[in-house]
């Protein structure tokens, strides 16, 4: 049975300016774990660049961050300018 009102997606792969992305600053991390996961993830994307895709959206003109918001704070850190 299809589904009622289903809105369609368009999916595009691109390379987007850092500096066209909103992203929300992530708070300083409070715990041990937290703190862990981030100090892992920075090397990972350190030595081996961003392997998972961003998911964007696009808000009156703007890119707007739906999934990947501390590979984002991660990358500004890091001072890659493409994503």
């Amino acid at each position: 049975m299809p589904i009622k009102n289903w809105k369609k997606i368009n999916t595009i792969f691109t390379e987007v300016p850092f500096n066209k992305i909103k992203y929300i600053t992530r708070p300083e991390f409070t715990n041990g774990q937290e703190e862990f996961f981030y100090k892992s993830l920075k090397e990972s994307i350190k030595k081996r660049g961003l392997l998972d895709p961003l998911f964007l959206t696009n808000i009156d003109g703007k890119l707007k961050t739906i999934v990947g918001n501390n590979r984002m704070v991660i990358c500004k850190k890091l001072e890659i300018k493409k994503i």
